[in-house]
C-alpha cells in the first residue's frame, strides 16, 4: 500500500482455480492434439480419394465382364443355332432313314446308327440350348456382384467423408478453445494500466 507503481508493473498474479486448467503445458498439448486432428483430416482425404479409385476400377471392371459376358451369350447363342441345325438335320436324315428300313433299301444296323446320330444331335441342342440360357443370366449375375462390391465401396467412401467433416469440426473446436486459452493465460497477470 501506498507504494508507486509504473505502467506495465505487475499488480496482481491469479491462479487458476479449474483444475481441467491446472496443467502448465495445457497449449502444449492442446496444439499437438490440433495437429493430430489435422493429421487424420489429411488421412481421411487420402482415403477418400482411394475409395474413388477403387469405385471407377470397379466400374471399368463391371463394363469388361459384362461386355465379356455379351460375348460369351454370342459365342453360346451361335453354339445353339448351330446345335438346332444339325438336330433339323439328323432328324430329317433319320426320317429318311425310317422310310428306307421300311422299303427294305438299308439294314436294321444303318437305320440304328441314324438314331444314334439323330438322338446325338438332340442332346446337343438340348446341351447348348441349357448353356445358352444359363449364359443370358450370367449377365445378371455380374451385375448382381458388381453392384454389391460399389456400394460396399461407396458405404465406405460416404463413411470416410463424414469422418472428415466430423474432424474438421473438432479442429474448429480445438482451434477456439486453443484461442480462448491463450486469451486466459494472459490474463492471469494484472498490470497497472499506468503511471
Amino acid at each position: 500500500e501506498g507504494d508507486t507503481v509504473r505502467k506495465g508493473d505487475t499488480l496482481l498474479l491469479l491462479s487458476e482455480i479449474k483444475n481441467e486448467y491446472f496443467d502448465p503445458e495445457i497449449i502444449l498439448r492442446m496444439e499437438q492434439e490440433l495437429q493430430a486432428k489435422d493429421s487424420s483430416i489429411t488421412a481421411y482425404r487420402e482415403k477418400v480419394h482411394a475409395l474413388e479409385n477403387q469405385r471407377g476400377f470397379l466400374r471399368t471392371n463391371l463394363e469388361v465382364k459384362i461386355r465379356q459376358t455379351f460375348q460369351k451369350i454370342q459365342a453360346d447363342s451361335n453354339s445353339y443355332a448351330a446345335a438346332e441345325v444339325k438336330r433339323s438335320l439328323s432328324e430329317i436324315q433319320f426320317q429318311r432313314a425310317d422310310t428306307l428300313l421300311e422299303l427294305g433299301a438299308i439294314s436294321r444296323f444303318d437305320w440304328e446308327k441314324r438314331r444314334q446320330v439323330y438322338q446325338e444331335a438332340i442332346a446337343k441342342a438340348v446341351d447348348s440350348r441349357n448353356k445358352y440360357r444359363n449364359s443370358r443370366s450370367d449377365v445378371d449375375v455380374v451385375r448382381a456382384e458388381y453392384s454389391e462390391k460399389i456400394a460396399k465401396v461407396e458405404s465406405e467412401l460416404f463413411s470416410a467423408r463424414s469422418s472428415a467433416l466430423s474432424a474438421q469440426a473438432e479442429v474448429a473446436k480445438l482451434q477456439v478453445k486453443l484461442s480462448n486459452l491463450k486469451v486466459r493465460r494472459s490474463h492471469y497477470t494484472l498490470r497497472a494500466p499506468q503511471d
